[in-house]
C-alpha cells in the first residue's frame, strides 16, 4: 500500500539559480517538504530522472520522522496543487491529478496508521478513483475496518510495519 517516489530526494542536483526562482524549502512544513519543493520545480522547469542513478542508506534512522510522520497530515504539495487551474497548466493537467490523488492515497495512509480516522476520511473522499489506486484502496479500506483496539496493540502493528517494508 505504499508509494514509492520516483526519485531519492537525496540524489537530486539542482543549479543554484533555480531556487532564486522558485525558492527554497519552505521551512513550516516538517514533513515532505523537500517533495513539494522538487514539485515546484517540475512545474516550472524541464526535468529528466535516470532511474539508473540510486542512492542507498546503510544506516536504519529510527528517529527519523519519516518513520513517524505528524498527526493531522497532509502533504505540503496538494496546496501547490490546488491552486493550479486546469486552463493556465503548462503540463499534463490528467497527469497532475493523477499524481495529486497519489500523494492523497498517501496522506490518507500515514493518517490512518497514525489513529488519525478523521484526517483519513477527508483524504480519501478527495481521492479519484483511478485504476492505478484501486487495489490500494481497497486494502486501506479494509484496514480502516478492523477495530482500533487491534489496530493499536504492538504485535499488530510490528506485522503492519513489516508488511509495509516488504512492500517497499
Amino acid at each position: 500500500v505504499e508509494e514509492r517516489a520516483p526519485f531519492a530526494t537525496s540524489s537530486v542536483t539542482i543549479p543554484k539559480r533555480v531556487y532564486d526562482t522558485v525558492g527554497g524549502f519552505d521551512i513550516t512544513h516538517s514533513y515532505n517538504e523537500d517533495t513539494e519543493l522538487f514539485g515546484k520545480i517540475a512545474l516550472q522547469y524541464p526535468v529528466v530522472i535516470d532511474t539508473r542513478i540510486r542512492v542507498y542508506y546503510h544506516t536504519e534512522d529510527l528517529s527519523s520522522l519519516s518513520k513517524h510522520p505528524p498527526r493531522n497530515y497532509t502533504h505540503p504539495f496538494l496546496e501547490v496543487i490546488a491552486n493550479i487551474s486546469e486552463s493556465n497548466c503548462t503540463i499534463n493537467y490528467s497527469s497532475l491529478q493523477l499524481y495529486a490523488d497519489s500523494i492523497k492515497l498517501e496522506s490518507a495512509m500515514l493518517n490512518l496508521w497514525n489513529g488519525d480516522d478523521a484526517m483519513y476520511c477527508y483524504h480519501m473522499k478527495t481521492l479519484h478513483v483511478h485504476k492505478n489506486h484501486r487495489k490500494k484502496i481497497i486494502l486501506l479500506k479494509l484496514y480502516h475496518v478492523i477495530p482500533v483496539v487491534i489496530r493499536s496493540n504492538k504485535r499488530f502493528k510490528d506485522l503492519v510495519y513489516s508488511l509495509r517494508q516488504i512492500m517497499r
